[in-house]
């Protein structure tokens, strides 16, 4: 007889993960929360993956195995379509989720039907599980919408990917992961999902950490970091693309290269740079955007950007960060803001080209 329709399911890929598979789907089973389908989606893997979880007989755990490698994206694809419950949970092979995490998150969307995706605190672990740092974003939706919209590589990632648990309804709305891009080595298609799915939907972290992220040597994101960060791009400017459809080359770049983080390619692009940010940024947020809670991370992004925007327009950058800080004196005591600071001085200036492949998917929509 079939089981239960259950209220989640948790969608986990995995590949060549025998080394902690096994602690990650321990943690899902001994969850507080019992009503849920663990669905695991091997992708070909050819080291003792698929023994390691055959190992586990819990009848909530269902293994598909695919005939071939499909990569990342696709295999959450598969686990998501196949999916029951009415929420979806995130899950990696090698991370671990603490007891209460499923149940304090479904309680959660159960009492705030405006949040569609829901994320936690977590901390940051090493191959031998000792913690590295604690990851605590933003909680308010609000916020995080705000620190999104500047996400690619200016500001915050608001939700850790592994954490969260989405409204199916919502995610078969809005679609799944991008497929068509998603073939790319060490693709960023958790800040592609989310980038759609911002645009119409409230996100929320729960003010506990509720898992441990594991940060490997070989991990695909460290590995493949200027195929990623090429991607991301392509994302971002697709963003900007859907808030301003009309939108001109010559004005686009200044805007990517702010939300990119780089540097601006004359002093005239700075001048007009963080005009550009305003303008993207009312759009973005609607009539949220004269709220204090908005203002307050809009300013402190444009703070964020004064160390790379010095390069180019001295001025300007100096200004800005005087009115900003002038206006919100306790920025000052923002170490990400001066973590950017050595950063500009520790790059090295990038190729005049490097932005050349945009023209080719300028009109990617």
């Amino acid at each position: 007889m079939e089981n239960p329709v259950p209220s989640i399911s948790v969608v986990m890929a995995v590949y060549n993960s025998d080394r902690f598979v096994s602690q990650s789907i321990e943690s899902i089973l001994k969850q507080t929360f019992s009503d849920f389908e663990l669905i695991i989606i091997d992708d070909a893997s050819t080291d003792n993956t698929s023994h390691a979880i055959d190992v586990f007989r819990d009848k909530r755990v269902i293994k598909v195995r695919n005939s071939s490698n499909l990569g990342q994206t696709k295999s959450l694809n598969i686990g998501f379509a196949m999916a029951r419950g009415r929420y979806i949970a995130r899950m990696d092979a090698d991370d671990i989720a603490y007891p209460q995490r499923l149940q304090l998150q479904c309680e959660f969307l159960e009492q705030n039907p405006q949040i569609a995706v829901v994320g936690s605190w977590s901390e940051d672990i090493d191959e031998n599980g000792r913690v590295l740092r604690k990851v605590r974003p933003p909680t308010e939706p609000i916020e995080i919408k705000c620190f999104m919209a500047g996400s690619g590589d200016l500001s915050y990632w608001c939700i850790t990917h592994p954490t969260v648990l989405i409204r199916k309804d919502v995610l078969e709305k809005e679609g799944f992961y991008d497929e068509k891009r998603g073939i790319a080595q060490g693709y960023p298609q958790d800040y592609e999902l989310w980038s759609r799915l911002i645009r119409q939907n409230n996100f929320a972290n729960i003010k506990k950490i509720l898992l441990q992220y594991r940060v490997l040597k070989a991990s695909d994101s460290r590995y493949f970091r200027e195929e990623q960060v090429k991607t991301r791009e392509a994302i971002t400017l697709n963003q900007i693309q859907y808030y301003f459809p009309n939108i001109k080359l010559n004005e686009a770049l200044p805007l990517l290269k702010i939300l990119e983080y780089q540097r601006q390619d004359s002093p005239e692009a700075g001048k007009k740079a963080f005009t550009l940010f305003d303008q993207y940024m009312q759009a973005f947020m609607g009539e949220q955007y004269s709220l204090k809670i908005v203002q307050r991370p809009v300013h402190q992004m444009k703070l964020y950007y004064t160390p790379k925007l010095f390069i180019s327009n001295k001025l300007g950058a100096i200004v800005a960060m005087c009115r900003i800080f002038s206006q919100y004196p306790v920025f000052i005591l923002d170490g990400k803001f001066y973590r950017k600071l050595l950063r500009v001085f520790s790059e090295c200036a990038l190729p005049q080209n490097r932005y050349q492949w945009l023209k080719e998917i300028f009109s990617y929509r």
